[in-house]
């Protein structure tokens, strides 16, 4: 009987072009070791802890900073980046089944949800992006407000791109309860979970 596969479900880059969108920016910034923007530390440290899988996605604060006229090229931009760094990370051991996928960042500060549902539907084209992510916030109002319906609406298509929402602790806009949110995850192996909502 071979071992069970090691995926590591979240792990956090700062591609290339989020990487230059900072060093761009005239304020400061936390510090980030080569662990964040270097992919051949990521893989070394999968080599090392016997993780067979990761699914990479972008350190928080994600593009939730970025202002509405900007939010979608550097979405675009980023979501582009974590695929050709799949792709690279993929083909460089052909050997191997393909060990690296990511989640896609949204541009959440666009001026309208069309444009974050546009870019949900487009990087399910991506080969290797395999769901998107945010925070429990959402666009601030929390996972239930109404204007992140467009954004739900592509991962009730099994072969769409499915959401993958920071598992935490969130109050709902409409009761103030609070609750754990499980998001609809598309594992590498093709294979659905349902979201749940505890």
């Amino acid at each position: 009987m071979s071992s069970p596969l090691i995926v590591d479900i979240h792990t956090h880059v700062y591609p290339p072009a989020y990487i230059d969108m900072l060093r761009a920016r005239h304020k400061r910034w936390r510090p980030a070791d080569s662990s964040y923007s270097d992919i051949k530390v990521k893989l070394d440290f999968m080599e090392k802890q016997g993780i067979d899988c990761s699914m990479i996605c972008l350190a928080n604060p994600w593009l939730n900073f970025i202002g509405e006229g900007q939010a979608s090229e550097w979405a675009q931009k980023i979501n582009n980046d974590l695929e050709s760094t799949c792709v690279q990370a993929n083909s460089a051991q052909p050997d191997k089944l393909p060990h690296l996928f990511a989640f896609g960042a949204l541009p959440l500060g666009a001026p309208q949800q069309v444009t974050v549902a546009d870019e949900v539907h487009r990087v399910s084209t991506l080969p290797h992006i395999r769901g998107v992510i945010m925070g429990t916030t959402g666009q601030g109002n929390g996972l239930d407000d109404p204007e992140l319906e467009a954004v739900w609406e592509p991962s009730k298509t099994p072969s769409s791109c499915s959401s993958c929402i920071r598992t935490m602790a969130c109050r709902t806009r409409h009761s103030g309860d609070l609750r754990s949110f499980v998001a609809t995850v598309r594992s590498p192996a093709g294979d659905t979970l349902s979201p749940h909502l505890h």
